[in-house]
């Protein structure tokens, strides 16, 4: 995701680059996950997932969550 370590809100413009910095980080994370839906309800997959699947959604959904606070 290329987030840096060195983000900080000291002054206006390193606010700037930080929320810059966690967009761009987030719109990472929705790119991945929307990847991982089938575009067509049709050709989705019946039965269980497989568990790297289920880890894999679970781990996207907790950095959703933990990027914007849901």
């Amino acid at each position: 995701m290329d987030l840096p370590n060195t983000l900080n809100l000291a002054t206006p413009d390193a606010a700037k680059r930080a929320g810059e910095a966690i967009l761009a980080a987030m719109k990472v994370v929705r790119d991945a996950y929307r990847d991982l839906k089938p575009e067509d309800p049709l050709t989705k997959a019946r039965g269980q997932a497989p568990a790297y699947m289920t880890a894999r959604i679970a781990n996207y959904q907790a950095a959703l969550n933990r990027l914007t606070g849901g």
